[in-house]
């Protein structure tokens, strides 16, 4: 493999100064080709982006901002030296397939805002993994073979124009170009590896923007990158109870393994690459394996659906979807829908009013033609009750706003 070599000249230009190659990993020095697969996202919209211990526990406060009890909590939990296993910041407990479980919250409350950033890009960002072929020859999937990945899909038609432009045919010449950056270039990791089991998920934050139906601006990709942040220092721990409250087993919970924040200047929508704008503007990230195996144990949300939610601007609402979600369709129907609000707002650490709710209610009713559209929920009267039943949804997505 190979890789051009800019010098920059000034003045927003580059010149090619040479053409070195790079080192490849094992498959890739015997075969020449890429080890590392690249999924788009646009073929993993079935594909689940949350899990039921989330949707059920609602382990994302439904609120854009944290509440006066969620900071009076963390002050108390302070004063205390921290949180700990057994002082967690927020805890709940809930039924999943006939087991009691209760998920105790560590050093941050998460929220709405939170919950949608990660769903979003796990949705829309593209899924880098080793190959079959070269899963079954037992290579390793190291940080330079996913960069050679990102590179490849991130830069090629850039690199080609580069080329053209320079008239370069036989990738040996030198030759000065006018170009306004030079291509996707990472930081050394020294060759560091990656567990061969590991999903790498690769986004620009351009297009987490779009996903989360944002403007793509540095205001926002500081605002991304700061969630991004709390996301990897969240720590849970889910334990499963028995019917007197007392813990049968422990397992911790966190969404990342690894995060790495970079800049690519590809991305740059001015063109222009100067010491102001050369904030992260692109993340990988490596889902933590324990994370993997849940949601292909209680996965639930797939991609498709989860682009729907972001139509609904009242946080609570969205949370009382997802809640929704995580049941059958044979216990929706059997309970009115006042049952299921109350199981709904029982669930949380931290409860909302009589009127929050009152609110919330009128609200799932208003938008009962959407809500069937989009997820199915459909509503009758009983005995002065309403009820839900499930019939097929048409998942239309479209941009309205709810």
């Amino acid at each position: 493999m190979s890789e051009l070599v800019f010098e920059d000249v000034g003045n927003g230009e580059f010149s090619i100064v040479e053409e070195k190659c790079v080192e490849p990993c094992y498959g890739e020095i015997l075969t020449g080709k890429s080890i590392v697969e690249v999924i788009p996202s646009i073929l993993r919209s079935h594909v689940n982006v949350s899990i039921k211990t989330l949707g059920r526990a609602v382990s994302f406060h439904p609120s854009g901002s944290l509440s006066d009890a969620m900071k009076k909590r963390l002050e108390e939990v302070a004063l205390a030296g921290g949180p700990s296993k057994d002082n967690p910041l927020s805890s709940t407990e809930m039924t999943l397939y006939g087991r009691k479980y209760r998920v105790n919250v560590h050093n941050n409350f998460l929220l709405t805002p939170h919950q949608e950033l990660l769903e979003s890009i796990l949705t829309a960002g593209d899924c880098l993994q080793l190959n079959d072929e070269s899963y079954d020859n037992g290579d390793v999937l190291s940080w330079s073979s996913v960069i050679n990945a990102v590179n490849s899909n991130a830069s090629v038609v850039h690199v080609d124009k580069l080329k053209a432009k320079a008239g370069l045919t036989d990738n040996k010449k030198v030759s000065k170009v006018s170009a306004q950056h030079p291509p996707f270039q990472l930081i050394d990791y020294n060759e560091s590896y990656i567990d061969r089991d590991s999903v790498v998920i690769s986004i620009s934050l351009y297009r987490l923007a779009q996903a989360l139906g944002q403007e793509g601006h540095i205001t926002n990709y500081k605002r991304y990158i700061k969630r991004i942040f709390e996301l990897d220092n969240f720590k849970a721990w889910i334990d499963e109870i028995d019917d007197f409250g007392n813990t049968i087993s422990s397992r911790p919970l966190k969404f990342f393994d690894t995060v790495h924040f970079i800049h690519n200047p590809n991305l740059v929508k001015n063109g222009q690459v100067s010491k102001n704008n050369k904030t992260e503007n692109h993340v990988l990230i490596v889902v933590d394996k324990t994370m993997l195996k849940l949601f292909a144990t209680e996965g639930y949300l797939p991609g498709r659906l989860q682009k729907l939610l972001c139509n609904y601007r009242s946080p609570t609402m969205k949370s009382f979807i997802r809640f929704l979600l995580t049941n059958t369709h044979d216990f929706i129907e059997s309970k009115p829908l006042s049952y299921h609000l109350k199981l709904y707002n029982q669930t949380r650490a931290f409860p909302s009013s009589r009127k929050v709710m009152s609110a919330l209610k009128s609200n799932f009713i208003k938008y009962q033609d959407s809500l069937s559209k989009h997820f199915g929920f459909n509503m009758y009267e009983d005995q002065g009750k309403t009820y839900l039943y499930i019939k097929e949804y048409v998942n239309n997505i479209d941009n309205t706003e709810l």
